[in-house]
């Protein structure tokens, strides 16, 4: 305990002046270890179609839309407002992070960040998602404390941008360096959050779901949807007087011409009965195997789930 507070004192005192320094480039954390082999990171995801951009700890790429979600919006076909975009995602608030309160990205993150997000917006199909990471040293301590990422999973629908977060501020430098092994910079799911115990919060950013906090969505700035113009009801033109009927002499009842009885019409078929929750179920179980599959949850935490699922039947 001795030997890190003064430590600590250095770190912060050396703080103060690391915003009058130039920011050197990333480094790459491994070239110290050559005899180190770094798993993990991106890993094999069969879900990825293509990159639009792969950088050593980050990325934009475009993935398959996930399992039982409804389709996205097509691309736009507009650009959207870089300025007014980087704004949003400037005002999320990473709240319960380890140093508190404090803004989920940086600029100079932001920057980097924008130009191939902006490029996937305009590529994905409404059967595909975006996938993003990105890696900086936040805060004055962050050149002392090593790169964190924030991952996350975007998509347009209904006009508005939709972000859930996935790693948020997740600290990887050091873990890198202690193992070797570098966690999957996993984004975000509809399905379930993450990462529990981190709230995003910002001005003017609504929840699509109340339950959810790591999911934020705000309308896409420059590229509205078109909603179809209203059309107003015509008119009714006046209707024609009809023209008098011609007198028509009376005749006679004939009596025996009674009025043929109308057979009764069969019952219509039954509608269809709604799909049962057995597609949902199997879904998320096979959903629930692929997770396991990748090593993502542990062999407890899928007996559990599998149980919580079958119990629902």
């Amino acid at each position: 305990m001795q030997m890190r507070i003064p430590a600590l004192a250095v770190a912060l005192a050396l703080a103060g002046c690391a915003s009058q320094r130039t920011a050197a480039p990333e480094p790459d954390i491994t070239a110290a270890f050559p005899n180190q082999t770094v798993a993990g990171g991106e890993g094999s995801n069969p879900d990825v179609r293509y990159y639009v951009q792969r950088t050593a700890y980050s990325f934009v790429r475009v993935e398959r839309l996930e399992p039982g979600a409804a389709p996205n919006d097509a691309p736009p076909a507009c650009k959207p407002d870089a300025t007014a975009l980087k704004e949003k995602l400037g005002a999320i608030v990473a709240r319960g992070a380890l140093f508190g309160d404090r803004p989920l990205y940086t600029g100079a993150e932001l920057d980097a960040l924008l130009p191939p997000l902006i490029e996937a917006l305009g590529r994905a199909r409404p059967d595909e998602d975006i996938a993003i990471a990105s890696s900086a040293r936040r805060g004055q301590l962050g050149r002392y404390l090593g790169l964190s990422t924030n991952s996350a999973r975007v998509f347009v629908r209904g006009g508005q941008f939709n972000y859930i977060a996935g790693l948020v501020q997740y600290g990887f430098e050091q873990e890198v360096r202690v193992s070797g092994y570098l966690r999957p910079f996993t984004p975000g799911a509809r399905q379930a959050p993450l990462d529990k115990f981190t709230e995003l919060d910002g001005a003017g950013l609504a929840r699509p779901d109340a339950a959810r906090k790591d999911w934020l969505s705000f309308a896409l700035p420059g590229c509205a949807v078109a909603q179809p113009a209203a059309v107003a009801p015509a008119a009714a033109a006046p209707a024609p007087t009809p023209p008098a009927p011609p007198a028509v002499a009376p005749r006679a009842v004939d009596a025996s011409a009674a009025p043929r009885p109308v057979p009764a019409q069969p019952a219509a078929a039954p509608a269809a009965p709604a799909a049962t929750d057995a597609d949902r179920i199997e879904q998320r179980l096979r959903t629930l195997d692929r997770l396991r599959e990748r090593k993502l949850i542990s062999d407890e935490e899928y007996r559990d789930k599998r149980r919580a699922i079958l119990d629902g039947l």
